[in-house]
């Protein structure tokens, strides 16, 4: 274990007051022009109503509303009209239809405050609920509309009773939601008073309806026990005490996606609020993108006595080449990561010859790009070349004998459906083990993304993920009470999103008790031969705040910048993501790499680090160290200066 060089200051001339560092954040907080804006938002109110409509007149009403206005819009695009200013109103689109937008060009759906109801009925409470999709679509603008959901995309209600082994709970429906039982999926905890329960996932078996309007929902123990668990991890983390009859439920129905944006380009949402999700909030999905998504709020509806917002991911972005503007948005309340921008790994499925390969993938690789293999498991680095030449697999033998083939990797990627098999021929000679490998082509997705100026609170998972990204920057964001933190990595053993990101900037941003900001991969095993060359590479981490959260983590990385962070009273507990048994070796744990982290700043199995001019501030009783390096860190490319550890004085 190997300590870089540090400066400790005790308390005298130099001490800092407690109250300096509830200045310093005050002044974070008020540069941000989505968290200002937050501030204005009413509190919960669990005497306020729901924010559904009962009346079943307006609802007709609205429904007939909704089929003119698509109506309208359909002529205005027909006509050649670049805009269309709605009349203000309440619009529903019945019978799960959606609202679905194809090859739509330069034209402006102006909904000036008008409120979209997507509605399924009963018999359909568990189908994909639908609403905005924009297909092939460039240049279009939405704006000042909002959109919600009817049926509800989630079942809230009180919990009335806890088992005492924890493997169930029984659950009172709120009036105003689905009275409906539900297979497994995901739950979320609120305290009575509408405050959100710090938690990693949270699981259930399958909810069961009794007595018209009661849940019992079957549970795994280990998903309630942590509640009840005093140690140092749960009440850092604000979690132990928390849960008990009177806490507020909400399950999930997890499906589709609210406004799913497929193989497009230029478009631009903006003033746009979503009071539910069914699943993902904002999906895009390939193509060029080069989106924005300005002003917007994916929260909970203000004034009702909504507990909830979503289902999964506030942004989710999917292999699209250029990277969105996402700015001064507000996201809160979900269940899965406030911001995912990936690609995917490609599949390598046989050789025939030395230097020929079929490899699976949603569109053909390009002569000329760079060409990786990797293990599957370790993600070690097999083969680094060229492409040459591509051709589309016709071979109806080698067509039927990878159909057949059971894939190791993912299913997600094991591409293979009509026209996803290529025959690749590279510039030098491969000699390729027996088990198929994962490809990286060195696409860059989501290249030049722009994140700034926005407030991501009270939700479960990480702050953001970003994997297999080609360049771009978090700047100026604040994130408060989300469970993890930000992380620059690849997820080839879960997902399988990537492959690799590189130059990726986090600077002057704001976390109040999260996660931290980390880099690494994620193989099921870990080897020196991952580092020497399938690294992430070209990371600066920069005049960030960290209060209340967790370490700056650096592993698998080749160039990163670690400078002028401050860390206020960080965390002493580790990172922990639930059962190890299956995981012993994946970052994360405590004993990764052969030992606990105990470093504001912890640099592992990399090389070409600066660590420089990194503040942290201690609070709390005990001890921390600066920097800590771990194992197969280069110290002859390692620089660690001015890094100073300080004292507060209550």
């Amino acid at each position: 274990m190997k300590f870089c060089k540090l400066w400790f200051l005790a308390m005298g001339a130099m001490a800092v007051m407690a109250q300096d560092g509830e200045q310093m954040l005050q002044e974070r907080l008020e540069r941000n022009p989505a968290w200002k804006r937050a501030q204005q938002t009413p509190a919960y109110d669990k005497l306020a109503p729901s924010g559904f409509v009962q009346d079943e007149a307006e609802k007709a009403r609205q429904r007939t509303a909704g089929e003119e206005l698509k109506k309208q819009v359909a002529a205005a695009i027909a006509e050649g009209r670049k805009e269309f200013r709605m009349k203000r109103g309440e619009y529903r689109f019945a019978d799960n239809s959606g609202w679905h937008f194809d090859r739509v060009q330069d034209f402006t759906l102006d909904g000036q405050g008008s409120t979209f109801w997507f509605e399924r009925p009963m018999s359909k409470i568990a189908d994909n609920p639908q609403s905005l999709l924009f297909t092939n679509c460039k240049g279009m603008v939405l704006k000042n509309f909002q959109i919600d959901f009817d049926l509800p995309v989630y079942i809230q209600g009180t919990i009335l009773s806890i088992a005492d082994d924890y493997k169930s709970l029984e659950m009172q429906i709120d009036a105003d939601w689905p009275k409906s039982g539900m297979g497994g999926g995901q739950f979320s905890l609120y305290t009575p008073e509408g405050e959100y329960i710090q938690q990693n996932t949270l699981i259930h078996d399958g909810a069961t309806l009794h007595d018209g309007d009661k849940l019992t929902v079957k549970l795994n123990p280990s998903q309630l026990a942590p509640y009840f668990t005093k140690n140092a991890h749960t009440e850092a983390r604000g979690m132990f005490g928390k849960v008990s009859v009177g806490t507020l439920i909400a399950l999930n129905f997890r499906r589709g996606f609210t406004i799913h944006v497929n193989g497009c380009e230029n478009m631009t949402f903006e003033n746009i609020d979503v009071w539910q999700s069914q699943g993902m909030g904002i999906l895009e999905n390939g193509g060029v993108g080069n989106n924005k998504f300005l002003n917007m709020r994916l929260i909970r509806k203000p004034g009702t006595r909504r507990i909830h917002y979503g289902t999964a991911d506030h942004f989710h972005s999917n292999c699209v080449t250029h990277g969105a503007l996402v700015e001064n948005c507000e996201f809160a309340h979900t269940s899965d990561d406030n911001l995912n921008l990936h690609g995917n790994w490609r599949y390598c499925w046989k050789q025939l010859s030395p230097t020929t390969i079929v490899v699976g993938a949603p569109k053909a690789p390009m002569a000329g790009t760079e060409f990786t293999l990797h293990r599957i498991g370790k993600l070690e680095q097999v083969s680094f070349s060229k492409v040459v030449d591509v051709k589309p697999l016709t071979d109806e033998a080698l067509l039927k004998e990878i159909a057949d083939m059971k894939p190791q990797a993912n299913e997600r990627i094991a591409w293979r459906r009509k026209g996803q098999l290529y025959v690749v021929e590279l510039g030098e000679a491969v000699d390729l083990p027996a088990e198929q490998l994962l490809v990286d082509t060195h696409v860059d997705n989501a290249e030049g993304f722009v994140i700034r100026g926005c407030y991501f609170h009270d939700s479960r998972s990480r702050g953001a993920l970003l994997t297999g990204v080609g360049g771009g920057i978090l700047e100026n964001n604040v994130w408060k009470d989300v469970y993890s933190g930000l992380s620059v990595y690849e997820e080839s053993w879960g997902y399988a999103e990537g492959a690799i990101p590189q130059n990726v900037k986090i600077i002057g941003n704001t976390l109040i008790r999260c996660g931290g900001i980390e880099t690494g991969l994620v193989p099921r095993d870990t080897a020196q031969g991952v580092w020497d060359d399938s690294v992430i590479r070209d990371v600066e981490i920069r005049d960030n705040l960290i209060v209340e959260g967790s370490f700056i983590h650096i592993m698998y990385a080749d160039g990163v910048t670690v400078s002028g962070n401050v860390f206020w009273n960080p965390l002493r507990t580790e990172r922990r993501t639930g059962d190890f048994s299956g995981t012993k070796n994946m970052f994360g744990h405590p004993q990764y790499l052969g030992m606990e982290r105990h470093g504001a700043v912890f640099v592992t199995a990399s090389k070409h680090v600066d660590v420089t001019d990194n503040k942290i501030y201690l609070v709390t009783p005990g001890d921390m160290d600066a920097v800590q390096l771990g194992k197969y860190a280069d110290e002859k490319t390692i620089r660690c200066e001015r890094n100073d550890v300080i004292r507060v004085k209550e």
